[in-house]
């Protein structure tokens, strides 16, 4: 309650988000609820006079409290849960129990009629949207355009040339402004790659129909930013394929083998 946990899982937060990886959950400064007059409410302030029965843990600090008091050898996990055990591990060390060992579930989707139609004029597999953003898919189709690469290659390549040539030729006539030079030369080779996303910008444009389907094939599979797993619910998932797949899904998706378990449907 003094905020000791809430400092070390801030400081694990920031080590993960320096390395790339998205924070799920932000600590606070105290992060339980009181439980006392039968409500449940948030401590703003360290109180020491509260029963321990009567404190409860919020999200971040649940997985601590459920080890302290019944250990587990491995939990099994969705993206999203993994992400905030992976926050915990400094506060794990300071009390003294060993994290069990996280394990990616399988994770399920449904692929229908109109996200096919989207993945056949980009000319990209599924694995493609579940493995890159859609403005890498962007980038990505542009650059596999040889004409525009050419174009690039054509537009780009004098204009820093001519970049360098000034920026040499300005040193060999005046060595002493060799600071100067260089801080120009800097400066304008920024200029040159804003010219360069801006016509990347045009690319987009030209190609409207290809990057509609990029965001179309995106939003599918991560309708809202998060992955269709988290926001269907299993009646989505019958209403959309039409049968009950439950004897299926037992059979084939593993629960501790990380992947993503396509279903097609016609819909």
């Amino acid at each position: 309650m003094d905020g000791d946990y809430s400092e070390l899982i801030h400081k694990q937060t920031e080590a993960l988000v320096s390395n790339g990886y998205q924070a799920q959950v932000f600590p606070r400064e105290i992060n339980l609820f009181d439980l006392r007059d039968g409500g449940r409410k948030r401590f703003e302030q360290a109180d020491h006079q509260c029963p321990s029965f009567q404190i409860s843990p919020n999200a971040l600090m649940r997985p601590l409290y459920q080890e302290f008091l019944l250990p587990n050898l491995a939990y099994v996990g969705g993206g999203g849960e993994l992400a905030y055990w992976l926050q915990l591990g400094e506060a794990f060390k300071k009390m003294d129990r060993p994290m069990p060992v996280l394990y990616l579930r399988d994770s399920l989707f449904i692929q229908n009629a109109k996200l096919q139609r989207a993945l056949d004029k980009i000319g990209q597999p599924l694995s493609a949207i579940l493995n890159h953003s859609a403005e890498d898919l962007k980038k990505q189709f542009i650059a596999s355009d040889l004409s525009l690469q050419a174009e690039g290659e054509a537009l780009q390549l004098p204009l820093e040339t001519a970049i360098n040539d000034w920026n040499s030729s300005l040193q060999a006539a005046y060595p002493e402004l060799k600071q100067h030079a260089e801080a120009l030369r800097v400066k304008m080779m920024k200029l040159a790659q804003r010219t360069a996303e801006t016509r990347y910008r045009a690319q987009k444009r030209r190609h409207s129909e290809v990057m509609t389907a990029i965001e179309t094939a995106y939003a599918a599979v991560y309708p809202e930013g998060l992955f269709w797993e988290r926001r269907a619910s299993y009646a989505d998932l019958v209403g959309s394929i039409g049968v009950d797949p439950r004897d299926e899904i037992i059979e084939k998706m593993s629960a501790i083998k990380a992947g993503t378990w396509v279903l097609s449907s016609k819909k």
